[in-house]
């Protein structure tokens, strides 16, 4: 999602979602995950204000991405894990792909994948959260073609990490609210 709320479309990098696992030699790591299209395959429309992303540009039906590992990173901070507002985690992934939160699972998907369910898979991460930088870890394996994965989510919290009130790690712009609201897309 832009700073402005917007969703990014096919082709945009996401400045928050790091790639930090890829089987490609060619690719260099960590570098920002890319939006991709949905329409390329037989997925599941992103939840609403959501986008998939993945490993490199797919927005078109020829494209794919290397068979083999690939992980993901998004870290955010929270000063007080105890008054934090926790929502529910929204996700779908080709293929198969685990959610860590701080290096604990959180969710697995069964067998081949979620991005053809009717309804995406929900995470609860209720009392996972640490005071500091927490990050949330998603390892895709991808069996053939195309590879993306879908998490949406909001956590709010009323303090700030570190004297800043950026919400994200590397953020510097502070926020006058002393509410953060972090969207996970």
């Amino acid at each position: 999602m832009k700073d402005d709320g917007s969703v990014l479309t096919c082709g945009m990098t996401d400045g928050r979602w790091l790639v930090i696992q890829d089987p490609s030699s060619s690719t260099t790591e960590p570098r920002p995950a890319v939006v991709v299209d949905r329409g390329v395959s037989n997925w599941k429309s992103p939840e609403p204000g959501s986008t998939y992303i993945g490993p490199n540009t797919i927005c078109n039906a020829s494209t794919s991405s290397p068979v083999g590992t690939y992980q993901y990173r998004y870290c955010f901070c929270v000063d007080d894990p105890d008054v934090a507002k926790l929502g529910q985690l929204l996700f779908r992934a080709d293929n198969e792909a685990t959610v860590y939160l701080n290096d604990t699972v959180i969710h697995q998907t069964n067998g081949g994948g979620s991005f053809q369910d009717n309804v995406p898979q929900q995470i609860n991460y209720a009392g996972k959260l640490k005071k500091g930088t927490n990050c949330l870890t998603v390892v895709v394996h991808n069996f053939n073609y195309p590879s993306g994965f879908m998490l949406k989510g909001t956590l709010a919290t009323r303090s700030c990490c570190g004297g800043g009130c950026g919400g994200f790690v590397g953020d510097t712009e502070p926020i006058k609210d002393p509410v953060i609201v972090t969207t996970v897309q």
